[in-house]
């Protein structure tokens, strides 16, 4: 991380903005479609925004009822479109040539060409690229479904079982056929 020539903060590749807590998790959205199904360019302004992408990090309450769901870092999700909070992530995208470069001189970074939506892309001199794009911060239960793990359940053969607890209630937990002998 370094301060920019105005004092923001600017992430290295790899690193995140901030550490989610609690039940929070950080998720970068998905890249809506710039083009219909027959090929044709959909403007900016009438691009539906997407409520699908990939989790970055969670905090440690999410991280424990994700382990109860299955859910991973890194597993693509879907989310209600009201939720969570829009934050800005600025970060190298791109390492540059020169590794004493600090990135932090006046007028090093200058606008690049970027046809990602909601992000705003700089190159330093050095050749280092540097991006401002939108991640959301949300709460793990708004979380409405998860490919990956659809995924999973189909190639380990996981399935929903009934699993009574002591005092004679019952609830579903997720279990491998193979390991229950095929039930």
């Amino acid at each position: 991380m370094f301060r920019d020539d105005r004092g923001k903060r600017v992430y290295e590749a790899g690193e995140l903005p901030a550490a989610p807590r609690g039940s929070r998790i950080l998720v970068k959205p998905d890249e809506p479609d710039d083009q219909t199904v027959t090929g044709l360019k959909i403007p900016d302004v009438a691009k539906n925004r997407v409520a699908t992408g990939v989790i970055l990090s969670a905090g440690l309450a999410a991280h424990d009822q994700m382990h109860d769901h299955l859910d991973k870092v890194g597993d693509r999700v879907w989310w209600g479109l009201l939720a969570g909070v829009w934050q800005e992530w600025d970060h190298i995208v791109k390492p540059g040539k020169d590794a004493s470069c600090g990135h932090n001189e006046p007028d090093c970074w200058s606008r690049h060409p970027c046809t990602r939506d909601r992000t705003n892309a700089f190159a330093c001199k050095c050749g280092a690229i540097r991006w401002q794009e939108a991640i959301l911060l949300m709460d793990v239960d708004d979380l409405q479904a998860n490919e990956d793990l659809e995924e999973r359940k189909r190639k380990l053969s996981i399935v929903p079982v009934n699993d009574p607890l002591p005092d004679g209630k019952t609830h579903y937990v997720y279990a491998n056929v193979t390991e229950q002998g095929g039930n």
